[in-house]
């Protein structure tokens, strides 16, 4: 990540927060507007076959404010929407058994899949980023809760509460199935206190550290005895409740689990807490903001009763967001990374493909690292993930994770077996809605790359490097990079295509070399065809390798 001349801290708050100038908006802000509130590129639109590049390049015509409203657009479900949570439920069963402490070695697998595509083509985006923050901010992992339905529950509760209010998720969330066998609230009861979920719950999802005391913890935990869970389903188990005089900062009285979040959350610090962490994840994770610069928004944050869609418009619209403050100022997610390749290259891999290269670079959906989630940042990169990046994007490259038709292994269980078929189905009737993929997926031993470059610039090493740079970081790229890309196309520009002679020509020329000129007229157009599909393979390798370096630059590596 650049560094800045100056301090973010320098900024005045009111300043920062201001709405950004018209005049910023072109290929390069569209570009890091999607990348930070989408997954790179604005969404397909059924009916339109349009490439992910031509996506972009519409709502930089369209203008900055209508990408801004269109992301942050509130509507109903749609058609899409539906079919993915049909899908996600038939998943939900895969892996699944009766009892909820069971263990299977592919947990999760399907939903990993399913909430890959659902990123890739939900015509909500943000939505789905949200979902994706408040996955990491709400830690959970399927490797404890061992169970795809509470996974899949909890998954689409924080899509549900993604851009609306905090306070209702928090509360949504303390009765959750999946966070209550995580956080062990089940093991809660008057007369063994469990302090796990009191803790996080003030610790990483309401206050930070030092913003409570031990006392506020026990007290607090003494509040969710009984609370658990039967057959998936919230209850309260009144013998198991303590219901005696409790204090938690401050309030006295015989608080209820439900009293004690609404305690939190009136808080000042709480609303801080979470501007900073959609701060680090939307804007900027190479500076610690000031307390100045984040008051403004906990103001408010906690003024529209936790109203995200509120807070995530002003930063989205503001001075700071689009400035050099913010431009590539966060390490992209193995997520965010595997997505943005496969789009950057207009590629159709397997869902499944993409979520177990997230997970092979660091981030496995379903199953964070433990109860603080990702630590995101510079924890990212280091040497086995960006070896594990370059391999996924030469893998991408010479399409070697292709769309697969084949139906899904047997489990012998008749119930898993239909769900797994239908999900399958579901998958494949998603595949071939017209316009959703913006065309048909390329299969092969390599994808073609002729249609990376426009046929004026496939000549021209400088043209073609231009061009390349332009498509992938927005011409973004330190001219040093530039120029050795160029000077790598220079020196491996393949040979002219040869051209066929003609069959009088080729004889004339055999009678006068004494040879038979039929052979010769047979033979020159065969070998010119040979030579010219060596010259273009011989192109495409070169474009591929071109490509695979920038993909593999440090610019690339930024969102």
């Amino acid at each position: 990540m650049a560094a800045n001349q100056e301090s973010l801290n320098t900024l005045p708050p009111d300043e920062a927060w201001r709405p950004a100038p018209a005049a910023e908006w072109n290929l390069k802000w569209a570009a890091h507007l999607y990348r930070r509130a989408a997954f790179g590129f604005p969404p397909p639109q059924a009916g339109a076959a349009a490439t992910p590049r031509q996506r972009l390049a519409d709502a930089v015509n369209k203008g900055r404010d209508a990408a801004i409203d269109a992301l942050l657009a509130a509507d109903g479900p749609t058609p899409l929407d539906e079919l993915l949570d049909r899908t996600g439920r038939q998943l939900a069963l895969q892996g699944s058994s009766r009892s909820v402490y069971s263990s299977s070695n592919d947990a999760g697998d399907g939903l990993r899949g399913w909430w890959i595509y659902r990123m890739l083509y939900s015509p909500r985006p943000l939505a789905e980023k949200c979902t994706l923050f408040w996955h990491g901010h709400f830690s959970t992992s399927i490797d404890k809760v061992k169970s795809n339905q509470w996974m899949f529950q909890q998954n689409c509760l924080l899509r549900r509460f993604a851009l609306g209010s905090f306070a209702e998720m928090l509360h949504a969330v303390a009765r959750d199935s999946a966070m209550m066998a995580w956080l062990d609230t089940q093991s809660n009861v008057a007369a063994q206190p469990n302090e796990n979920f009191a803790r996080e719950l003030m610790e990483l999802f309401t206050l930070g550290t030092g913003k409570y005391t031990e006392r506020d913890v026990g007290e607090a935990a003494r509040a969710f005895t009984g609370w658990t869970t039967l057959s998936g389903k919230f209850y309260v188990n009144e013998p198991l409740h303590d219901d005696g005089p409790k204090q938690v900062l401050g309030k006295q009285g015989s608080l209820s689990g439900d009293d004690v979040i609404d305690v939190l959350l009136a808080q000042p610090g709480c609303a801080r807490l979470v501007v900073r962490k959609l701060f680090r994840f939307f804007i900027s994770e190479a500076d610690v903001p000031s307390d100045a610069l984040i008051e403004p928004l906990a103001v408010q944050l906690r003024q529209s009763q936790y109203n995200v869609h509120n807070c995530l418009a002003t930063m989205l619209r503001s001075r700071l967001f689009f400035s050099e403050y913010a431009y590539r100022q966060r390490i992209k997610s193995p997520v965010e990374y595997v997505l943005e390749l496969s789009q950057n290259l207009n590629l159709h891999p397997r869902p499944d493909s993409l979520s177990t290269a997230a997970g092979n670079l660091g981030q496995q959906l379903f199953a964070p690292p433990g109860v603080k989630g990702w630590e995101g940042g510079p924890a990212w990169l280091n040497s086995a993930t960006l070896l594990a990046r370059h391999n996924f994007a030469w893998k991408l490259l010479t399409n070697q994770a292709g769309f697969d038709e084949n139906e899904p292994p047997s489990d012998g269980d008749e119930e898993i077996d239909a769900a797994k078929s239908a999900a399958t189905e579901a998958f494949k009737k998603l595949a071939s809605q017209k316009g959703l993929l913006g065309g048909k997926p390329r299969l092969g031993p390599n994808i073609d790359m002729s249609w990376i470059v426009s046929g004026a610039n496939a000549g021209n090493p400088q043209a073609t490097a231009d061009e390349l740079l332009e498509r992938f970081v927005q011409s973004d790229i330190a001219p040093q990079s530039r120029a050795q890309l160029i000077e790598y196309l220079t020196e491996h520009a393949a040979p002219r295509p040869a051209a066929a002679a003609s069959a009088p020509a080729a004889s004339e020329r055999g009678r006068r070399r004494g040879r038979g000129g039929t052979a010769v007229a047979d033979a020159a157009p065969a070998k010119a065809a040979k030579d010219n599909d060596a010259a273009g393979d011989q192109a495409a390798d070169r474009l591929r390798r071109a490509a695979h370096a920038i993909l593999c630059s440090p610019e690339y590596q930024l969102a």
